[in-house]
């Protein structure tokens, strides 16, 4: 990890209790899990889902907004500058290729290339989805956690930053086996990648098209249709 990277969300208060920024990400990250899980339904409280999940989505979006005034980050830490825009295009553009013929090979070994219809409907939803999963895995996990480990040297904080954002990062895709290992792998590059060239619009492509790409060649059954908690738990235990 280079130390020569540029910290954007580096400390302005030297005094400033950076382990706020540590249980903030806990507690979004939990709140997650609550919403992936729905514990409600094992209560047999389905029918009244949204009176739990519109809370639990409002905290979140507090949390994070409350973090965000508290650190003083600019809109310059989004990293979407078009100053970042080549910053480590080379390594992004090669995983990404390397990512794709890996999913193209087990599309193949699978046989599962498809590209339904509902695959098509999903994608117009998953853009959205896509952007907001990189931004929360970057410019808040990603920096928060850096920003808690500031007592720390910066090259050891980088470490930690990438290996405790790829954590949360699959383990919000759990208990989904290949969603686990794709983010995985994908987000401790991601996250190292955006730790050393801050290039957010990059990730966001190299995201899309890896997300397209393993929606594509691995299809509905291996990715469980792509379900988390306990959907994919169901469908584990073909329930």
């Amino acid at each position: 990890m280079s130390d020569s990277h540029t910290d954007i969300s580096a400390c302005r208060d030297a005094d400033r209790p950076h382990w706020i920024a540590g249980v903030e990400v806990a507690i979004v990250f939990i709140l997650l899990l609550i919403l992936i899980w729905e514990p409600w339904r094992l209560a047999g409280w389905k029918p009244y889902a949204a009176y739990f999940q519109t809370p639990i989505f409002i905290l979140c979006g507090a949390v994070v907004l409350i973090s965000w005034l508290r650190a003083g980050d600019r809109w310059s830490s989004l990293a979407i500058g078009h100053d970042r825009w080549l910053e480590g295009v080379v390594p992004l553009a090669g995983f990404t290729l390397v990512g794709l013929v890996a999913l193209a090979l087990g599309g193949l070994a699978l046989n599962s290339l498809s590209i339904p219809k509902s695959h098509v409907l999903w994608l117009a939803r998953y853009i959205p989805a896509l952007v907001a999963q990189q931004i929360a895995l970057q410019v808040f996990v990603n920096n928060r956690v850096y920003e808690a480990t500031s007592s720390m040297p910066a090259r050891q904080r980088a470490r930690i930053a990438v290996a405790g954002s790829t954590f949360a990062f699959a383990a919000l895709h759990a208990p989904n086996p290949w969603l686990v290992v794709i983010t995985a792998i994908g987000g401790a590059f991601w996250t190292w990648h955006f730790r050393r060239y801050q290039n957010l619009l990059g990730l966001i492509v190299s995201h899309l098209v890896l997300g397209v790409g393993a929606l594509v060649m691995l299809g509905e059954g291996p990715l469980l249709g792509l379900r988390v908690g306990w959907p994919a738990m169901r469908r584990l235990l073909h329930m």
